[in-house]
């Protein structure tokens, strides 16, 4: 009996050990943000050049330095994970607003070092702001659209007839900005000419050609394009009538199509296979890049700088596409190195380079092999001189750095 009342009171000791280490966070594992991401937006600030911030399936990071090194923004954002759509205030860059899959709205006036929730019962949730009266947002969501005139304090919602999904794309007219359009996968293309309050049907789908692209030419012709199955059509007198401009241009489920913001005839699409190109508006396409990219954004300053994303990281170009090379964010696989001399550089592999952080994982800077896209398998450090660094690619290849 004695041993019986000793066994418990060691369980009852061990638990309250237990629960004190819980309480004082010691089993708490905090992301450090390398790993394989999703990327799902990219955002520039229209005001201060080198600031970009990117969303993804673990949060958002931001860069100061146009991408050279990233840091996972507010924490506060990590129970809410797996970013749907990011916004910028296009008059105060402070301002930055976020969907989740899951969770709701959130928006930041501090650029992104804090976070509050808006309103939780939008999931999936496509975003548009209004560039003249920025404090007017809209939500796209399950049948219709939420609309906010104070911000995201107060939100109204507003029916698109008898949709049976949520709103896939949304797209605002910047030049005439009580104008929307609302694409429904499965149903086709809704307008607005009142601010999202009432919508009339503009285009309709159906099985096996669905919606997958939709957007607007933003230079002011206020010319629309859709990808409807694998065909591109466009409108040119505000959705009243589209026309057929090339059949069979598209190959695999659609992620994106754009207008440049520097030539009205020049467009991409991206999708599964890559990144294609049209330089006379849509009617005969190539490819730029080979391999699934998701998103794609134009810099605001300098013509011809753009950056895309996937699931392996983020890509710069220079030259409007022609080219492409890694910007960081680049996923981590099958091992973490530390310093031996420093403990706070951190060093994980990834597709064409590695990451490397210098603060204990706070942020992260990645560097390239020179063009090569081979997994990084081993990374090995010299424990007598660590600006030594030896990396083993598949396939079979060694790589020595001198300079740490």
């Amino acid at each position: 009996m004695r041993k019986r009342i000793t066994f418990i009171t060691a369980c009852i000791l061990i638990m309250s050990i237990f629960h004190i280490w819980l309480s004082a966070g010691l089993n708490r594992w905090t992301s450090t943000g390398s790993g394989g991401y999703d990327i799902v937006a990219i955002v520039f600030d229209p005001i201060t050049p080198g600031t970009i911030y990117v969303g993804h399936r673990y949060g958002i990071h931001k860069s100061t330095d146009e991408g050279k090194s990233w840091f996972k923004l507010n924490d506060q954002l990590q129970l809410y994970q797996n970013i749907y759509d990011l916004l910028i205030d296009p008059l105060d860059p402070d301002t930055l607003l976020a969907s989740t899959r899951h969770d709701g709205i959130f928006k930041s006036m501090d650029s992104g070092e804090t976070w509050l929730r808006m309103i939780d019962s939008i999931p999936n949730g496509v975003l548009e702001i209004d560039p003249e009266y920025p404090a007017v947002i809209y939500a796209g969501s399950d049948g219709g659209v939420y609309k906010s005139t104070d911000g995201g304090l107060h939100w109204s919602f507003f029916k698109i007839h008898s949709i049976p999904r949520y709103v896939d794309h949304l797209v605002l007219n910047p030049h005439q900005t009580s104008v929307l359009y609302a694409g429904i996968y499965t149903n086709g293309i809704y307008k607005s000419s009142d601010g999202g309050m009432s919508w009339v049907e503009s285009y309709a789908v159906a099985a096996p050609d669905y919606l997958y692209y939709l957007a607007i030419d933003p230079t002011g012709t206020g010319t629309l394009y859709a990808g409807v199955g694998r065909d591109l059509i466009h409108s040119t007198d505000g959705g009243s009538s589209w026309q057929l401009v090339s059949e069979d241009c598209f190959f695999a489920p659609h992620n994106t199509l754009v207008v440049s913001p520097w030539d009205n005839r020049t467009m991409y699409a991206t999708d599964l296979n890559g990144i294609q190109i049209s330089t006379d508006q849509g009617k005969s396409w190539e490819f730029l890049t080979r391999g699934g990219s998701m998103c794609l954004s134009f810099s605001p300053f300098s013509q011809g700088v753009m950056m895309r994303g996937d699931s392996l990281g983020l890509y710069l170009s220079l030259d409007a596409g022609k080219s492409w090379s890694k910007a960081g964010l680049s996923p981590a696989y099958g091992f973490i190195r530390v310093d031996p001399a420093d403990p706070a550089n951190l060093f994980v592999g990834g597709f064409g380079g590695f990451s490397k952080s210098s603060d204990h994982g706070g942020s992260w800077r990645f560097t390239d092999f020179g063009g090569a896209d081979d997994e990084t398998k081993v990374l090995g450090i010299d424990e007598e001189n660590t600006n030594l660094i030896y990396a083993y690619l598949s396939p079979e290849r060694l790589l020595k750095s001198t300079d740490a």
